[in-house]
């Protein structure tokens, strides 16, 4: 009992000292403003390390996917989209060439004695083919690592990343960082794509024959039939050039700014928010509702461009040259070639139009708030 009485007598005198003991006004500010300036728990902000500091966990819902503001048509945590841009468009039809009697003597019909005969008739235009060009383009992006803070923090770590819709800083000694017109991107690594076509090919197309006056040849007293074909095989040796013309995204442009050291939580800061009720002292910044984060740019920070999601690819079919020979087929007893050429270079290329193709890359949807 003698103990429990020692014990309240100094929590009482302790009670005492601290409601007795003057605190100022400034003091009382400076309390109050340290708590209001902190950052709160679930506050997501990218970094450009991924070494992970205390207070802080990686998110990683995001991973391998582009930003876009959740508030409106998307709701936060939303996913959609695709990584890269699907490529297929089909070539111009071309490559048919025309055998001559010089290049290539008519078909002659034996009689059954191999050697003579008379001239059935010559070959005609053929060859005219078309191939498929397919591929895949990745849009320009830069990939950082988010982080999710798992406690309270009196100010932002060393190389966080926080985002403004300003040309200027929002915390006084920051360094803009990736001003490169490119997509926001969470990943486990920092790693950027300057926009890339990958796994350009082109479909084999082009085997053909001669069938002579457009008819396979019928031998004179039996149905022994015959043709010439094209013993090269497919013409699928073109080179292509791809190229982008123009792009398009709903979107709008953000600074990013940064510092080595760690740095204070002030008014202007936006960062991320898996929710659209934001943490006491924070607002919504609904003008980033429904568009891509772009970070950086030659244009007005702030601009939003309401584009179809789209890209404008190019693709240039370099010539093939193609040499190439044809034989007789079919029942060579009645039929037979007197010539034929062994090696025409039927040098020929194609042509695909430029045009649209519809593209929203995958994407993760969050909310953005900015520090009042």
């Amino acid at each position: 009992m003698r103990f429990r009485k020692h014990i309240y007598l100094i929590l009482s005198s302790l009670l005492v000292f601290m409601f007795a003991w003057p605190i100022s006004a400034d003091q009382g500010l400076l309390l109050s403003s340290r708590r209001r300036d902190s950052i709160p728990i679930g506050i997501i902000f990218p970094m450009n390390t991924a070494v992970i500091p205390s207070g802080v966990e990686r998110f990683t819902s995001a991973d391998g996917k582009v930003i876009i503001g959740a508030g409106s048509t998307y709701a936060v945590g939303a996913t959609g989209g695709t990584a890269t841009a699907s490529i297929s468009k089909v070539t111009s039809t071309d490559g048919a060439h025309n055998p001559t009697t010089d290049t290539f003597p008519a078909i002659q019909d034996t009689g059954g004695a191999p050697g003579g005969g008379s001239v059935v008739g010559s070959g005609v235009s053929a060859g005219g083919h078309a191939h498929t060009v397919s591929g895949t383009y990745t849009r320009a992006y830069q990939q950082l690592v988010l982080v999710r803070t798992i406690e309270a923090l009196p100010q932002f770590p060393a190389n966080a990343i926080v985002l403004s819709d300003q040309a200027t800083t929002p915390v006084s000694g920051l360094s803009i960082c990736y001003d490169d017109d490119v997509l926001l991107r969470s990943g486990a690594t920092i790693a950027s794509d300057a926009g890339t076509f990958s796994a350009m090919s082109v479909t084999t197309a082009g085997a053909h024959k001669h069938d002579n006056d457009g008819t396979e040849w019928t031998a004179s007293g039996g149905g022994e039939t015959g043709y010439l074909y094209d013993s090269a095989g497919g013409h699928n040796d073109h080179a292509i050039t791809p190229g982008l013309e123009d792009e398009e995204l709903k979107r709008i442009y953000m600074t990013a700014w940064t510092a080595t050291d760690g740095f204070k939580n002030e008014a202007g800061v936006i960062c991320m928010w898996e929710s659209l009720t934001p943490p006491p002292g924070w607002e919504l910044v609904s003008s980033v509702y429904d568009y891509f984060i772009k970070l950086g740019s030659d244009v007005v920070v702030g601009d939003t461009y309401d584009e179809t999601n789209r890209i404008s690819v190019s693709l240039a079919v370099g010539n093939s040259d193609n040499p190439h020979g044809h034989k007789l087929g079919g029942n060579t007893d009645t039929l037979a070639v007197t010539s034929y050429h062994t090696s025409v270079n039927n040098t020929h290329g194609h042509t695909i139009a430029t045009s649209w193709i519809s593209h929203t890359p995958a994407y993760y949807a969050l909310a953005f708030i900015r520090k009042l």
